[in-house]
C-alpha cells in the first residue's frame, strides 16, 4: 500500500508539473490585454457615444483585473499544492522531486527563450518589410498591443520611455 501510495504521488508531481507548464505557456502567449485600445476600435466600430465609450471601458478595465487577480491566485494556489505534494515525500524522494522540478525549469526556460527569439525574428522581418512610415505605425501598433515590458522586450527600447512621456 505504502508503494502505491508514492507513485500516486510521484505522478500527481508530475501531472501538476506538466498542468503548471502548459497553464504558464497558455498564459504567457496571451497579448497584455490593453482594454483602453480594444475599446477604442470597437467604440468606432459600434459607433458608441462618449459616455457608452466610459462605460464600457470601466467594464473591461475590470474584467482584466478580475483576470489578473485570478492568475495570480492561480499560481498561488499550485504553489500551495507543490508545498504540499513534496511535504508528502520522504528526503529520497524530495531529491528526485528537486531534480524534476530543476528539469522542468530548464526545459521551461528553453521554450520560452525559443518562442521569445521567434517573436522577435518575427518582428524584425516585418521591419524589414515595411516603409519607414509603415514602420513606425507598426512600431506604435506593437507597443498598444503588447504593453510596455513585452515591447522593451520585443526590442522596442524606447516602449517605457514613450509610455513615460505619455503620462507627462
Amino acid at each position: 500500500m505504502n508503494t502505491k501510495l508514492i507513485i500516486a504521488c510521484a505522478v500527481a508531481a508530475v501531472l501538476a508539473l506538466a498542468a503548471g507548464m502548459v497553464g504558464g505557456m497558455l498564459v504567457s502567449r496571451l497579448p497584455a490585454p490593453g482594454p483602453s485600445s480594444n475599446v477604442t476600435q470597437l467604440a468606432r466600430e459600434l459607433n458608441l457615444n462618449n459616455d457608452q465609450e466610459q462605460r464600457m471601458r470601466e467594464i473591461w478595465q475590470s474584467v482584466q483585473k478580475t483576470a489578473q487577480d485570478c492568475y495570480r491566485d492561480a499560481r498561488r494556489l499550485e504553489n500551495q499544492r507543490d508545498k504540499k505534494l513534496e511535504d508528502l515525500l520522504n528526503d529520497e524522494q524530495k531529491k528526485q522531486f528537486a531534480k524534476i522540478t530543476q528539469e522542468y525549469n530548464e526545459g521551461y526556460g528553453s521554450l520560452k527563450a525559443k518562442r521569445n527569439a521567434a517573436f522577435r525574428g518575427g518582428i524584425e522581418q516585418t521591419r524589414q518589410l515595411l516603409n519607414e512610415t509603415q514602420r513606425q505605425k507598426y512600431e506604435q501598433i506593437l507597443k498598444a498591443k503588447l504593453g510596455p515590458a513585452a515591447a522593451e522586450e520585443a526590442g522596442l527600447q524606447s516602449a517605457r520611455g514613450a509610455e513615460a512621456d505619455a503620462a507627462m
